[in-house]
């Protein structure tokens, strides 16, 4: 049994050693003034590519009660940071959808 302990510890000891790359990421908070539900009762977000040429995804939140608001979430890029030189790009655009 403490042999089996001793095992499960040095596995995850090691397995945690190794450090991860930094990904580039933004948290996005958007607060309404609207009335909620009545006309602001869910946020779409829709991304684009970094040159805004096309879009690719786009997502609905619902949020029909006002202590939903604010609403926040996260965007990251997938490429960790260092390895591919690019400038800087809006990555989302939000836009308000009426419920």
């Amino acid at each position: 049994m403490i042999r089996g302990a001793l095992l499960l510890g040095a596995v995850l000891a090691l397995g945690c050693s190794r450090e991860l790359p930094p990904l580039g990421e933004a948290l996005v908070v958007v607060d309404t003034d609207l009335p909620v539900p009545g006309i602001a009762g869910r946020l779409r977000v829709d991304l684009y590519t970094a040159d805004r040429s096309a879009w690719y995804v786009s997502r609905e939140i619902d949020t029909p009660d006002p202590s939903d608001w604010p609403v926040s979430f996260s965007v990251y890029d997938p490429v960790p940071l260092g390895d591919t030189p690019k400038p800087p790009a809006p990555v989302a655009e939000l836009v308000k959808q009426a419920s």
